[in-house]
């Protein structure tokens, strides 16, 4: 409400004034759940929601609370040898690629399945460019 005059925000006594807003006591900031107002402890300024449920968006924790204003987790708990992917909330293998393509024998091509060791690879023709200067980086166009 405002004063008598009509030009400042004058609160309840158990309202907190933020920013020139009256919030009810008890409630939540808008942009944090994790700020409430507490009439009883400090009417200008929000005050920390500890305990309070929150979702700190981290697929990886586990019962999100807020504690001195910020919300945050438990990390979660995986099997031996397993970890949680942030893109998913899983427990995965530790060590396990998505790149399941690659047979891994540190070569660039993935699909050299060769064991021996030998350079089995073929060299590629040379090829010149339209305007007759062979110089071997010519596409032919």
């Amino acid at each position: 409400m405002c004063d008598e005059n009509g030009d400042a925000c004058v609160c309840h006594d158990d309202e907190c004034r933020i920013d020139d807003v009256c919030y009810a006591d008890g409630a939540t900031n808008p942009d944090n759940v994790c700020l409430t107002c507490d009439a009883d402890g400090n009417q200008g300024a929000w005050s920390d929601n500890n305990g309070a449920a929150c979702d700190d968006a981290d697929l990886c924790t586990e019962n999100d609370v807020c504690d001195g204003g910020a919300c945050a987790g438990s990390p979660k708990d995986c099997p031996d040898g397993q970890s949680c992917d942030p893109f998913t909330g899983e427990c995965v293998d530790e060590g396990v690629d998505d790149d399941s393509a690659d047979d891994d024998t540190g070569d660039d091509d993935s699909t050299d399945d060769d064991t021996d060791g030998d350079d089995d690879s073929e060299a590629l023709p040379e090829f010149s460019d339209s305007s007759g200067d062979d110089d071997g980086g010519g596409c032919g166009c």
